[in-house]
């Protein structure tokens, strides 16, 4: 078996499934903000255009964070055999492959909304 830190492995996992789910959180908040405000979806194209890429981006963290929290919970218990070892370490790197894309797509998404004139 190779040589694995759990509580390493615990703690990082763990602090990358709170920040996804705390930006969830955070859109949530934002549109409620915003409805409150008046911005509904309906009523303004671009705010039905951010409320749409936002809800995206939002079930894409969320599919990450459930998958993510399978190998949190997963490490948590603890790892007993070369055969559990192998398919929880398969699992994280397709999740962490799955997060990169995210990553990547957020940034492109960045340039092209923030600085494409």
């Amino acid at each position: 078996m190779d040589h694995f830190d759990q509580p390493r492995a615990k703690t990082w996992l763990t602090a990358t499934a709170v920040l996804g789910a705390t930006f969830i959180s955070s859109q949530l908040l934002a549109w409620l903000e915003l409805s409150s405000r008046g911005l509904y979806f309906a009523g303004n194209p671009y705010a039905g255009f951010f409320y749409i890429l936002t809800a995206v981006h939002a079930l894409h963290v969320l599919g990450g964070v459930i998958a993510l929290g399978s190998v949190v919970i997963g490490t948590w218990n603890g790892i007993y055999s070369d055969e559990r070892w192998e398919r929880l370490q398969s699992l994280g790197q397709v999740v962490g492959w799955y997060w990169h894309f995210m990553g990547g797509v957020w940034l492109i998404l960045f340039v092209l909304l923030g600085f494409w004139k």
